[in-house]
């Protein structure tokens, strides 16, 4: 018949393990009886032992158990490995993103015009990753911003910003497009548009968290503009 031979240690049968280690067959039985009279004996030992004795018997019970199994190929350490350097990745991923988004909110808090935007959507993608950005100020007779019940405002000012690596042909079923408003509590500043293209078909809750906050800091940028009467 052909296959996988049954002494092959990835086959899940315990005694196969043991073969594949070099026990004969009948070794590979006692091997297995050692270990259930073994288990017997943890067990009577935990019906009749008392305080630091049972907690002496299962801590030696369990570290050979875990020898045992980690020496016939149960536990490979290199996932483990692999999934704290995952883990490790994504919170220094996490924590880059949170920075560069501080970044963002203290450029735009300390600016007093439009000048620095572009700058700030610049420092934005360095954590969000998109290639692509748009924000379109709104703007009524000179002053930004234009009543939020208005349907089609005037646009003062248009800052964008490209990926300059992102050069050439791309494949457009790549890319994905957010758009937002910029809104303050009485007036509408503009409108934001994002171009993704890394595949993505959508946005997750907590990238739509971290786009919020550059947009609440750019519209806290224009209401301040906005009453020192900046002039678009």
């Amino acid at each position: 018949m052909r296959g996988r031979s049954p002494f092959s240690p990835d086959m899940e049968h315990f005694h196969h393990r043991l073969m594949a280690k070099g026990l004969s067959h009948g070794k590979a039985v006692l091997a297995m009886w050692a270990m259930a009279g073994s288990c017997s004996l943890v067990a009577i030992a935990a019906a009749f032992g008392k305080g630091d004795q049972l907690f002496a018997v299962f801590v030696f019970f369990g570290l050979g158990g875990f020898i045992l199994l980690r020496y016939l190929g149960y536990f490979r350490f290199e996932f483990f490995g692999e999934g704290l350097s995952t883990l490790m990745d994504h919170r220094k991923s996490t924590k880059s993103i949170e920075n560069a988004i501080k970044d963002v909110e203290t450029m735009a808090g300390g600016s007093d015009s439009l000048d620095k935007v572009q700058a700030c959507i610049e420092k934005a993608a360095e954590g969000m990753q998109f290639h692509e950005a748009k924000v379109s100020f709104y703007a009524t007779e000179g002053r930004l911003g234009s009543g939020l019940d208005s349907d089609n405002p005037s646009i003062g000012r248009v800052v964008s910003w490209t990926d300059p690596q992102q050069n050439g042909y791309f494949a457009r079923e790549k890319e994905f497009v957010a758009e937002f408003q910029i809104s303050g509590r009485n007036f509408s500043y503009g409108k934001i548009r994002y171009v993704f293209m890394d595949g993505r078909s959508s946005l997750s809750v907590q990238d739509e968290v971290l786009l919020e906050r550059i947009h609440d800091a750019f519209a806290l940028l224009a209401g301040r503009l906005r009453k020192s009467k900046y002039q678009v």
